[in-house]
């Protein structure tokens, strides 16, 4: 009878502490996962503010509206998959491994989201630098900046 009573509190410590350990590594990543998700969004409003002006932007060519579509949407597919993938190592607190491997991963996923962040950027500069290489006067480049938000 003692021996059933101990089992049963080594097992319902052991369940505590499991939870404990899953709880612990949850609120240790939630701060970098939050950055990493504003990582994210701020590559979802850097495409649709890219792709807006560059869609009402007259000096590029349907074919080249086509190509940086297409650009957005490799950059956009790479990104969500770096989110699946983020969702596997979080979900992966049900099956336990070091902090170590842990943090390594989220931090794997944040390095690859924020390259993602950065060829975006630099994309969008390169369209932006395309199309005031083509315009024709002061005017024009004036108008272009107003597209583009410059001064």
């Amino acid at each position: 009878e003692i021996a059933d009573w101990v089992r049963e509190h080594r097992d319902l410590f052991q369940t505590y502490y499991t939870s404990l350990w899953q709880v612990k590594s949850v609120i240790r990543y939630a701060d970098r996962v939050r950055e990493i998700a504003a990582m994210e969004k701020g590559i979802t409003d850097a495409y649709a503010e890219g792709w807006a002006r560059a869609n009402a932007d007259t000096h590029l060519s349907g074919t080249e509206k086509a190509y940086i579509r297409s650009v957005y949407a490799g950059i956009l597919s790479e990104t969500a998959s770096h989110a699946t993938e983020l969702a596997g190592t979080l979900e992966a607190f049900t099956t336990q491994m070091t902090d170590a491997e842990r943090l390594r991963r989220i931090e794997a996923v944040a390095a690859a989201i924020q390259r993602d962040y950065d060829a975006l950027r630099i994309f969008n500069t390169q369209n932006l630098l395309l199309s005031l290489a083509r315009t024709r006067d002061d005017g024009d480049a004036q108008s272009i900046r107003a597209l583009y938000g410059l001064p």
